[in-house]
């Protein structure tokens, strides 16, 4: 488990991100984040889950054909 830590950043709400977990999301400055919520809490990913889950269907579904 990580601790995020929230900070005032030019008048809106900013994260403080441990570099561990950004260096395990190759993410750096600059690049976004999606926050997807679900029953169980929420999934933070570098992908558009959603549209990766229709792309993975898709492809799946050519790969039948």
């Amino acid at each position: 488990m990580h601790c995020i830590t929230l900070c005032l950043v030019n008048g809106a709400t900013g994260l403080i991100v441990p570099q561990e977990v950004l260096d395990k999301l190759q993410l750096r400055d600059g690049d976004k984040v999606y926050l997807t919520e679900s029953r169980l809490g929420f999934h933070v990913s570098r992908d558009e889950f959603e549209f990766t889950q229709q792309m993975a269907c898709a492809y799946a579904g050519d790969k039948r054909a």
